[in-house]
């Protein structure tokens, strides 16, 4: 009952003071946002239905217990009619973004894009777009 209770704002982050929709919402918007391109048309179905069914999850608070019903059970009402929501839990996915950037570091072509602290203390955090983009 407490870790439901912990992770509730996830879902609900008004009662942390926080004004987006919570987790569902913000796949939804994700969603809406990635599918102006069509990429997943198909003859006869709503092309963003087909974005509901290739949601990966990933980070430590997707542990919470209950979570991925929750998630799941959320999705299918925002989600358009016959749409087929899949989630996909991978069970290193605590770890995923320190996975993801060791990975990321370790590939010698991102050691330009390195950001020294004397860089940032020098330049501020416009050094990333200088050195980034």
């Amino acid at each position: 009952k407490i870790c439901a209770e912990l992770a509730e704002p996830l879902f609900q982050p008004t009662l942390v003071g926080e004004a987006s929709g919570g987790a569902a919402q913000l796949v939804r918007d994700c969603i809406a946002l990635r599918d102006r391109d069509g990429a997943f048309e198909q003859e006869g179905r709503s092309s963003t239905a087909s974005w509901y069914g290739h949601i990966v999850v990933a980070g430590g608070s997707t542990c919470f217990p209950g979570y991925e019903a929750r998630l799941k059970q959320e999705l299918c009402l925002r989600a358009p009619k016959g749409a087929n929501v899949t989630l996909a839990l991978p069970p290193e996915r605590k770890h995923a973004a320190w996975l993801g950037a060791s990975i990321l570091g370790s590939v010698s072509a991102m050691n330009q894009m390195w950001i020294t602290k004397d860089e940032y203390d020098e330049i501020g955090p416009l050094v990333v777009h200088r050195k980034c983009f």
